[in-house]
């Protein structure tokens, strides 16, 4: 798709304004142009946040502008009001027709158009402040264009299927976009590294999943092996004993935080895990006497109980409301829409992403092997999981 010469078609338009209005005109068509980045904000709320930066970069533009310059008279001032309903027509005129991709490209392309019309300018301009302004709006419009590409070139959020089925061991998937070895899927099973949870392994097709990260809701499968196209369908397998091996050791954490929470009423100040082990920092100061042994006892017994683990979910608004779901010292509840719970029947309930068993029972053995001093209020407790 090729890009007309913007400033061509308006050319005529611009040509009835008295030059030193000039970019007091083109500073409202920025303006015209922030409004449309908020309308496909609305249409993709997805990627609103970097449409509505995109916008305020145009209203900067012609705030930079309008700042530096000199008001038009009254006369000039009306005749670009005049001329602005047509001129705006034939910019918004441009993407009819187009996909939103193809509008976005559009749009991209005329940012550089734009940046390099206010460089233009600046060559017949001698004045400090409306020569930093024009360098401004140059460079406002060429990150609009960067941050249009990169919009235009990353992939949709993947499908997450573990956050409905920790058990899924297989699936089918089409490529959607590569990077020298990491792999994006329209969906898939593999749990990327976060929360203090590590990746799962595996195989997606022939080559070996050796890392799996997530970066603006893609899920990056990193392979070593033969990279499959965009477009390939591919068949992917998780390496279930450390899947399962993670689900156990991940409830098991939580029944060790629920546990905690009961008992002393403590919060969580830090965690992580690998596969039949992990560590929780908790708000003691000091530590209550026989702590090691009434918590590994109480760990268990919630084990041996086989209280069910149900996944359901809840808004931001429910999940501010619910203290119940926040059990770190910080509240680190996710800016999204809906929030995942995980919910150890009558033990334990926190928000969480990460990958769990049906039921307590499934965790196996618990055992507290150390507990640490991290100094004043963080007391490090270390767990091994075992069959």
């Amino acid at each position: 798709m090729s890009t007309p010469d913007i400033g061509a078609l308006v050319a005529p338009l611009i040509a009835q304004i008295p030059s030193a209005s000039w970019p007091l005109f083109l500073a409202q068509l920025e303006r015209s142009a922030a409004d449309r980045y908020r309308h496909w904000a609305a249409e993709c709320p997805e990627h609103g946040e970097v449409l509505l930066a995109c916008g305020a970069r145009e209203d900067e533009v012609a705030d930079q502008i309008e700042a530096a310059w000199p008001p038009a008279s009254d006369a000039v001032a009306s005749q670009m009001t005049a001329l602005l309903p047509e001129a705006k027509g034939i910019y918004l005129g441009l993407f009819d027709g187009l996909t939103l991709d193809q509008q976005w490209q559009l749009q991209a392309d005329a940012e550089l158009q734009g940046s390099a019309a206010w460089r233009g300018i600046s060559r017949g301009v001698t004045d400090g402040a409306m020569l930093a302004a024009l360098q401004r709006c140059s460079e406002l419009e060429e990150e609009s264009s960067q941050a249009l590409r990169r919009l235009i070139t990353t992939p949709p959020p993947t499908t997450q299927m573990f956050l409905d089925d920790s058990y899924l061991r297989d699936f089918d998937a089409t490529v959607v976009a590569v990077s020298g070895n990491d792999v994006a899927l329209d969906r898939t099973a593999f749990y990327a590294t976060s929360g203090g949870q590590q990746h799962d392994t595996g195989m997606l097709g022939t080559a070996r999943v050796v890392g799996v990260s997530r970066r603006d809701g893609v899920v990056w499968h990193t392979v070593d092996g033969t990279v499959p196209a965009v477009g390939d369908s591919v068949f992917g397998a998780i390496d279930w004993e450390r899947r399962h091996a993670n689900m156990r050791t991940h409830t098991a954490m939580h029944i060790l935080c629920g546990v905690i929470w009961n008992i002393y009423g403590v919060h969580v100040t830090g965690g992580n895990m690998e596969p039949l082990g992990g560590r929780m920092d908790f708000d003691f100061d000091p530590l209550p006497p026989g702590f090691r042994e009434t918590v590994e006892a109480a760990v268990n017994a919630e084990i041996a109980n086989d209280r069910p683990i149900t996944i359901s979910s809840v808004t931001q608004a429910e999940a501010m409301a619910d203290e119940s779901l926040v059990r770190t010292k910080t509240s680190l509840l996710p800016d999204i829409a809906t929030i995942r719970v995980v919910d150890i029947e009558g033990l334990d309930r926190q928000a969480d992403g990460g990958t769990h068993v049906r039921s307590t029972a499934e965790v196996g053995h618990v055992q507290i092997v150390k507990v640490e001093n991290k100094g004043k209020a963080n007391k490090r407790v270390r767990i091994a999981v075992t069959a």
